[in-house]
């Protein structure tokens, strides 16, 4: 695996790039990161920082100059070659292709660039729109986490999606 870090990537739509300290309003606004203005603040100063380590993978998802989302690769398992992706975007901009469009460049670095062995998302069964995004990124479904993460409501079982390097040969 080939520690890269967080490089920037172009998209026939996006820019997929570093957080940056002028992302802070439009993200709290959007909801894509929560707290008053000066902790979301204090939040991307600390992810500017993490920066420095080629083990971060952090994308600021960018639509005609604004911050629209994020893209964060966490859980890098660098002995075993694999990473999690998590991810949100503004309600305005969800159901368009944005995020879709987005994971499957981020899928590629990763795995092609980053050499990644497998890249994968835990989606909650019943986030449609999420489990949608895995399927039409090329992402393959593992199989079900029974009760897997906790709810307001109790537990809820999770779909594992993942995309390997020997994918990368299907397409």
């Amino acid at each position: 695996m080939k520690n890269t870090g967080t490089k920037e990537i172009t998209t026939e739509r996006l820019i997929l790039r570093k957080i940056k300290l002028e992302d802070a309003e439009p993200l709290l606004a959007s909801g894509s990161l929560s707290g008053t203005l000066e902790e979301v603040k204090k939040n991307i100063e600390a992810r500017i920082k993490d920066y420095e380590s080629l083990y971060t993978y952090h994308w600021v998802i960018e639509y005609n100059n604004m911050p629209i989302g994020r893209v964060l690769a966490w859980e890098v398992n660098a002995y075993n070659e694999y990473c999690q992706l998590g991810y949100d975007i503004s309600p305005e901009y969800r159901n368009r292709g944005f995020m879709t469009e987005a994971i499957k460049a981020i899928i590629i670095y990763l795995v092609d660039e980053a050499d990644f062995n497998r890249v994968y998302c835990n989606v909650r069964t019943n986030n449609i729109s999420s489990n949608k995004v895995c399927q039409k990124a090329g992402m393959t479904l593992d199989g079900v986490l029974r009760k897997h993460f906790k709810s307001n409501i109790g537990f809820d079982d999770v779909n594992v999606y993942s995309f390997i390097k020997d994918d990368l040969k299907r397409d």
